[in-house]
């Protein structure tokens, strides 16, 4: 089988490894990677997240990697080829964005002051941020957080703290999008021989791959309280970081509008459907460790879709896909295992599962 004519090839491997073998059509493998379909990338338990959304015109992550097909042989096909790097998961060969770059631009933030650097500006924008977005009355020092968060150092004990200990940035993943890639130009007019008739020059177009807008990141994390500080919980810090990446963007060329995301809402439909049956009583019935045999009737890049039977009534819940759930398939059966008391005014249903 041709691996560059499936739709679920690995993209980064096409991209890095089938691109420069001899013989290799570049304009097809260009259509495969632009026709590439989402791969689902399990998260880690037991972490906090939220999503965002690429915005016109993408997200361009990986640039700095060498991507470029010589202009002699390889077919000719020079015109065609890709001329900028891009960063894919190595597994999936789907497009992340790395927890260390996602780190990165959290902390360019914060004054830094332990790194010789030092922004007033920066100071006050996140003293702002932290007291009027995030309703923390604390008397807050930047450097303090930024020195607990990013380095692991504890100022209160003047020690480090343990690693297992430490707040984690995973990599951004794609979650959503009904097409990933597609390509741009950028078009430099560069006259090397004199600098001044540069804006006389003819245009050198160069071909590169991007995120396409309307793809939906989740962007992953496992977050500590604050040792120091009694208002920055792990929750406060998820809500920090959301809205240092809405307000910098991350990736390449921020400056002329890639790498802008939005905030995705939060989803608020009720996790579980239930029959208001007079036969049932479900604050009697769905009690802790209570168990229901059930069946995955639905599965999405997100969600399991279940029903389950309380005294013969079929019920539906669905629950978040993570790192102990992505192997599950549709029809799958399964048990509904309750991990809190049921409240029929609460519409929530808080449960786990169990593979059958």
């Amino acid at each position: 089988m041709e691996t560059q004519n499936s739709i679920n090839s690995n993209v980064g491997w096409l991209f890095y490894k089938k691109y420069f073998a001899d013989n290799a059509d570049v304009k097809e493998i260009n259509k495969t990677i632009c026709e590439s379909k989402l791969s689902i990338i399990c998260a880690v338990a037991n972490n906090q997240a939220f999503c965002m959304e690429t915005v016109y015109p993408g997200l361009l992550i990986g640039s700095g990697y060498q991507h470029n097909k010589n202009k002699e042989g390889n077919n000719g096909n020079d015109g065609e080829s890709f001329k900028i790097g891009f960063f894919f998961d190595h597994t999936t060969g789907m497009p992340i964005i790395p927890g260390s770059s996602i780190k990165g631009i959290l902390r360019s933030v914060f004054p830094q002051k332990s790194l010789g650097k030092n922004s007033n500006a920066k100071d006050e924008w996140l003293k702002n941020v932290l007291k009027e977005d995030l309703k923390i009355n604390e008397e807050i020092d930047p450097d303090v957080l930024e020195r607990e968060i990013f380095d692991g150092y504890d100022e209160q004990d003047k020690c480090y703290i343990p690693l297992y200990e430490r707040d984690i940035f995973f990599d951004a993943v794609p979650v959503k999008g009904e097409k990933l890639f597609s390509s741009d130009y950028i078009t430099p007019h560069i006259n090397r021989e004199c600098s001044k008739l540069s804006p006389f020059t003819n245009p050198v177009p160069i071909k590169f791959l991007k995120v396409l807008p309307n793809v939906q990141f989740e962007f992953r994390f496992k977050l500590e309280k604050s040792r120091r500080y009694k208002e920055i919980t792990a929750e406060k810090k998820k809500q920090l970081f959301e809205q240092i990446i809405e307000t910098l963007g991350i990736g390449s060329k921020t400056n002329v509008g890639y790498g802008r995301l939005k905030k995705v809402k939060q989803d608020n439909r009720r996790t579980v459907l239930l029959l208001h049956d007079d036969q049932i009583n479900y604050d009697d019935d769905l009690k802790k460790n209570k168990e229901f045999k059930g069946e995955v009737y639905d599965k999405d890049d997100l969600y399991l879709y279940i029903r389950f039977c309380v005294k013969g009534k079929k019920n539906e819940v669905h629950k978040k896909i993570n790192g102990r759930y992505c192997d599950i398939e549709k029809n799958s059966k399964v048990v509904i295992v309750i991990n809190q008391d049921f409240k029929i005014d609460s519409e929530r249903l808080d449960f786990a599962i169990k593979r059958l």
